[in-house]
């Protein structure tokens, strides 16, 4: 197994049994059995299934009966492993192949085909009367209610829930609690979880599915006792066998469905997810100067230069947004661009400040590459309009590329020349990682159907191949992987070190259209223990109307801290929580959010508070997060902070603090955070 993989993964390995296969990766083991290509997901020492995942249908009017399975293992090697499953009906044959990779992703192949004679029955010694007509197969996954307690959907959010239909792009319908029902159209991904573990089902497209219904691919339903998630790859007899001869079966040929499954956590959770302290300038807050000429600036005619302002105030890792680069998401430099990176890279070093660029997800039409390539690599989109193209000076067009294409080799090579090069340490990607569906069949993206349409395909296989080379390459160089997410749960989220997001869901927050936050879908959002990945929040500042310290309130419940966009105030506030996070150290703490038991108690239900604790010389020590979520100010709140008697030894951001033994009574703005330190007496 690779050495940057081995750090923090362990080799697949699968074993046959008596009954089937059971193979085991990272926290999480999958088992084949008799009845099922899988009967059993256990991540964390926790069932997700509620009964074997099953292929449902109708063959020749009556439901499909599929005999006792057989299983295989094909090894390939101790980061990747094929498990083969064979199963047959009175009509059809089914084969399941199952390869599990080191991560814990499974590529699932689906194909099934008529039986056919036996070869005892070939050439004259017999004949066999059989029809073969497959009027329906579904998919179903069957979990358990206590997993299946939320959802995330991508990409569009279509959705039909309890019988409602939810049309558009509304934000806050992307995730959130499941309902007693719900269905949709074909997705390219969803995920299904609780705050500890989940499952995430992907899909290249919908090339080959026959569903009867437009909002009725994808079901999720409660029936006896388990929440079933159903794909309905057939609802109708396969349109390329219907012209087909009966004669045995022997024209019709195998049909094939493809689907990715991804347990979660994918891997362990750091113990201290708070080392880094990264600011992450020019991002939404723009400067007016070039990267260079702002960092060695004054700071509001302080005497202190950027450079040593961000440093005194505990940075130690400089996120540089766009503009460093002249030509967007370029991988070749200008000489100005050269000159520019290689003075603020030798700055920050002395300083002991790692350098992190914006990569994005485009090709600029000021690149030499453009013409040569550019309308063959991007990425052509899946509705009306095309694919969004930036303005940026140097004036240019930035269309979004397809990591499909051949730019996804390209970029990678290109990229891991620069960072030996200038001393990089590592890369921000934006949206890198979310796999855009895309047409371009000039890089092979795309299928028709019967009637020629074109529909687009999502590159999950592309951009994980990709996010692969570019974790060993940036991990064997000691660097960081910080990739923006925005509202998609990245299968490939694995193969980054931190993840942003948070972006899409503030900007009704902050133009004030709600006025408490939505908490099933921050429960998704910012879920870093499910997920294994440590979380940053983005959180901007748009005053008087939105303050970065009300932006604080988005992550904060969850463990999440923001990341300041802005050298000045809110570089300062950040710099009091990391203080105080420090003086904590919450390495071998136990992490208590607000939805599970936890000691603290509101005299207001709009107060909640999680908080890490742990024991030290016989005293209670408790890191907590406290948040207002709704928009109004509450005044005279009454916290009851422990059963014993605390004390509050260090904290931020509340006013008017009164402790009295184990109460605290305090006012705080609406949408807006305190962080402070309790000790049992």
């Amino acid at each position: 197994m690779k050495e940057a993989f081995s750090k923090i993964w362990t080799p697949v390995t699968a074993k046959e049994t008596e009954t089937g296969v059971e193979t085991s990766v990272w926290g999480r083991t999958y088992t084949a059995g008799e009845t099922s290509f899988l009967q059993s997901i256990i991540s964390q020492n926790t069932e997700l299934l509620a009964s074997p995942i099953r292929l449902c249908g109708i063959e020749n009017g009556k439901e499909i009966v599929w005999g006792e399975a057989t299983h295989r293992v094909l090894p390939e090697s101790d980061e990747v492993t094929h498990i083969c499953s064979s199963y047959q009906s009175d009509a059809f044959i089914l084969n399941v192949t199952n390869t599990v990779e080191f991560d814990g992703f499974m590529d699932v192949g689906i194909t099934i085909v008529p039986r056919g004679l036996p070869v005892e029955k070939i050439g004259g010694f017999g004949t066999e009367d059989r029809n073969y007509v497959l009027e329906k197969l579904w998919l179903e996954i069957p979990l358990k209610p206590e997993i299946a307690t939320m959802y995330q959907v991508f990409r569009r959010n279509d959705i039909v829930m309890d019988g409602k239909l939810h049309a558009g792009w509304e934000d806050y319908q992307k995730r959130g609690y499941i309902p007693e029902s719900m269905s949709m159209g074909h997705k390219g991904e969803l995920s299904i979880g609780n705050d500890d573990v989940g499952i995430s089902i992907m899909s290249e497209s919908a090339e080959g599915w026959q569903f009867a219904e437009e909002y009725k691919a994808i079901e999720i339903v409660r029936e006896n006792g388990e929440v079933v998630i159903r794909y309905h790859l057939l609802d109708s007899e396969p349109e390329k066998w219907i012209q087909k001869g009966r004669d045995n079966g022997i024209d019709m040929s195998p049909i094939t469905f493809r689907l990715f499954f991804q347990v979660m956590p994918i891997k362990a959770f750091p113990e201290n997810p708070y080392k880094e302290r990264g600011v992450h300038i020019d991002c939404y807050k723009k400067i007016p100067q070039d990267y260079e000429d702002y960092l060695a600036s004054e700071h509001e005619d302080s005497g202190e230069i950027y450079f040593d302002r961000i440093k005194r105030l505990g940075v130690n890792t400089l996120y540089l947004h766009e503009k460093w680069n002249d030509m967007q998401n370029s991988f070749i430099l200008t000489q100005k661009t050269r000159d520019r990176i290689t003075y603020i890279v030798k700055e920050c070093h002395s300083r002991g400040i790692k350098v992190i660029p914006y990569f994005g997800f485009e090709i600029s039409t000021l690149s030499p590459y453009w013409k040569e390539m550019g309308e063959e690599v991007m990425r052509i989109e899946d509705h009306e309009r095309e694919a969004r193209m930036w303005y940026r000076k140097p004036y240019q067009r930035d269309p979004q590329v397809c990591y499909a294409s051949r730019w996804g080799e390209m970029w990678l090579d290109g990229l891991t020349k620069l960072m030996d090069e200038f001393g990089f340490d590592g890369v921000y990607l934006d949206s890198t990682l979310v796999p855009q569906p895309c047409r371009n069949e000039k890089h092979g993206c795309g299928w028709r159907d019967k009637n020629g349409v074109l529909h687009p395909t999502i590159p999950f296989r592309a951009i994980r191949k990709m996010m692969k080379g570019l974790y060993e390459a940036v991990e064997n160089r000691g660097g960081i992987i910080n990739a923006h997410i925005g509202f998609h749960f990245s299968s490939s989220g694995g193969f980054a070190h931190s993840l942003w997001s948070g972006e899409e869901a503030q900007w009704k927050l902050m133009k004030g259209l709600v006025s408490e936050l939505p908490e099933a879908y921050f429960r998704c959002q910012f879920a870093p223990r499910k997920f294994g990945t440590n979380i940053q929040a983005l959180c901007y500042a748009k005053e008087p109307e939105w303050k970065y310290s009300q932006g604080m309130v988005l992550p904060l419940l969850y463990g999440v801290l923001p990341k300041p966009n802005d050298a000045g105030k809110p570089l300062e506030f950040m710099n009091e929580i990391w203080n105080i996070v420090d003086e904590y150290n919450v390495s071998g703490a136990k992490w208590i959010p607000y939805f599970k038991e936890n000691e603290i108690k509101s005299s207001d239900e709009r107060i909640k508070a999680s908080y890490y604790e742990k024991c030290e010389n016989g005293k209670t020590k408790r890191l907590v997060f406290m948040v207002n979520t709704q928009i109004a100010p509450v005044s005279g709140v009454n916290l009851e902070i422990g059963k014993r008697d605390f004390e509050i030894i260090k904290g931020m951001n509340a006013e008017n603090f009164s402790v009295s033994k184990n109460n605290v009574s305090f006012d705080i703005d609406g949408f807006c955070g305190a962080v402070f330190i309790t000790e049992s007496k």
